[in-house]
């Protein structure tokens, strides 16, 4: 089994991997879905197989004779201080990690737990295959899984641009590959690649949604001043919103 250090440094590597190839080879030439595939599956493979056991080379087989046994098995006082001291360097190293897990997972289930009250409080209104929740506590909309949260707006065509916006998150399911990445951060909350692809993923998931709004026929102007409009409002990082721009 491998040490958390190990583990730690392998992560790293082989996340540094995935993001220098999408960099050179997949942000400016595939599509969206691949380019969100593509970050997932990075993220997954960077936690994945560093904890698996992987044989580069097999081990040669030595034979000691009995005369020469004892010398080699018997360990002396440096080896021993030096085994002592690296279990307690990986002692401390497994007590951050966990203490950096449960921090993650606390901040995680506050956003879950601040989305759960907000939708408590509004006015649920069912529409096809979404529903539209309307809490005039918010500042500015968002969406998460098939709910779109409004504030109240006054301007139909502003409103409609914006359920727009947040339909198409829904339709290309993307709290679902946030919530993904974010269960995945949990493990990987020490990775400073795994941070920088999650933060493309969402790039990537507002400049989708911005298409859809432009392919509806909306005027790129107009569109604009309502992005304007919302990019200093919320932004619960699990949620699909406009201030992600």
């Amino acid at each position: 089994m491998k040490t958390p250090l190990l583990y730690i440094i392998e992560s790293i590597v082989c996340s540094g991997i995935f993001f220098a190839l999408y960099q050179l080879f997949v942000m400016r030439y595939t599509s969206f879905k691949v380019n969100r595939f593509f970050l997932l599956a990075g993220v997954f493979m960077s936690c994945v197989i560093p904890a698996m056991q992987i044989p580069v080379w097999s081990g040669n087989v030595l034979f000691v004779d009995k005369v020469q046994s004892v010398d080699v098995v018997s360990a002396t006082t440096d080896q021993m201080k030096e085994d002592n001291i690296y279990m307690l360097s990986e002692i401390i190293v497994s007590i951050i990690y966990v203490s950096g897990f449960v921090l993650m997972f606390s901040y995680l289930f506050r956003k879950f737990y601040y989305t759960y009250r907000i939708r408590k409080h509004s006015v649920l209104v069912k529409s096809d295959n979404y529903m539209i929740a309307y809490n005039n506590s918010l500042t500015a909309p968002f969406s998460f899984m098939n709910t779109i949260y409004l504030p109240i707006i006054d301007d139909d065509r502003e409103l409609r641009q914006i359920i727009v916006h947040e339909l198409s998150h829904i339709k290309h399911k993307h709290s679902q590959e946030r919530l993904l990445l974010e269960s995945l951060k949990l493990f990987c909350w020490f990775n400073p690649f795994v941070w920088f692809l999650m933060k493309k993923l969402v790039e990537i998931q507002e400049i989708e949604a911005d298409r859809d709004v432009l392919n509806a026929g909306y005027d790129i102007t107009e569109y604009r001043s309502t992005l304007l409009k919302q990019v200093f409002g919320i932004n619960v990082e699990i949620a699909c919103n406009l201030s992600s721009h």
